[in-house]
């Protein structure tokens, strides 16, 4: 079992899979991507799943927080339940080996509010885990909830000044300056003789133009989910949420966007942006047809910031 991209995809289960497959554990996900969540249950129930092309394509979020610890059979049933219930995602079991992966888009589907930041632990000395790290079983059976949470770090929020800079980082930094504030990327591609982009983690891709910082594209997942599978090192920009400086937000929905922009919030071809003095800054929403057509079922889970 690989315990190690368990962490990286934000799943909290304190006794590991590989070692203690029916111990109590924590599990712990807070607004994770479908792909997240299937990728965690295929790892956990050793079956084979067969997807259908159109799961691929569903941006709803998955929330899965019990009060206590669970064990691993619950934790897959929890896991079905959510995926079913909060994206209308159908697990399936075919034989013992496995299962089969469908989207029905005439199920009711909802919204998980009040969700806890997902938390990640850290060592002795104050530093977050590396995606190999796991806390020793015999801490689990003797720690109580008090003793976990002082040991977990709370998801980041960071800000995205479009005119000036991107979680702190000025437009203008060089590919060298970047990566030895942030470590190497987990991928890189030339787009052309003049841009390039760093790719960090599923979800960040960093767009140089001439070799300095130009922009910023952040979505569920950056690349095929097939490839994204292979990412397992954990990156600075894992557990952080988005907020750009005039206060919107990943997550937001269209109509709080729209009170916040006013009129310089603008569509073209279905796609919806707004402007400002050094950047374009464009948003991609997804619909829950459970809650209608108004705007406030769209819901924000993309962007794209580039400077002018």
């Amino acid at each position: 079992m690989k315990t190690r991209r368990v962490w990286v995809l934000a799943l909290i289960f304190i006794a590991p899979l590989s070692l203690q497959a029916q111990a109590p554990g924590l599990i712990n996900m807070a607004e994770a991507d479908p792909f997240t969540v299937l990728h965690i249950y295929r790892e956990a129930s050793g079956l084979e799943l067969i997807t259908s092309s159109q799961v691929n394509k569903v941006t709803a979020r998955i929330t899965i927080q019990p009060p206590g610890t669970v064990e691993k059979s619950e934790m897959l049933k929890l896991i079905e339940k959510a995926l079913l219930e909060q994206a209308a995602i159908v697990i399936t079991k075919l034989d013992d080996k496995r299962a089969s992966v469908t989207y029905n888009s005439e199920l009711p589907v909802k919204t998980v509010t009040n969700v806890k930041p997902i938390l990640r632990p850290i060592t002795p000395d104050g530093k977050p885990v590396s995606a190999l790290a796991t806390l020793p079983t015999a801490q689990i059976n003797s720690s109580n909830a008090k003793d976990i949470r002082s040991k977990v770090t709370e998801s980041k929020i960071k800000i995205i000044d479009p005119d000036n800079s991107i979680y702190g980082i000025p437009f203008d930094t060089t590919e060298d300056q970047f990566i030895a504030a942030n470590g190497k990327p987990s991928g890189y591609l030339r787009l052309n003789g003049d841009e390039t982009v760093m790719i960090y983690g599923r979800s960040h891709a960093f767009v140089f133009e001439q070799g300095k910082l130009a922009g910023v594209r952040i979505t569920h997942s950056i690349v095929d989910w097939k490839l994204s599978n292979g990412f397992v090192d954990m990156t600075p920009f894992d557990d952080v949420k988005w907020r750009l400086a005039n206060g919107i937000k990943s997550g937001m929905n269209l109509k709080d966007v729209k009170e916040i922009l006013g009129d310089k919030l603008s569509t073209e071809r279905y796609q919806r942006y707004y402007l400002t003095d050094k950047a374009r800054i464009e948003f991609e929403f997804s619909r829950n047809t459970q809650a209608g057509d108004d705007d406030g079922a769209y819901k924000l889970y993309g962007i794209f910031v580039r400077s002018k």
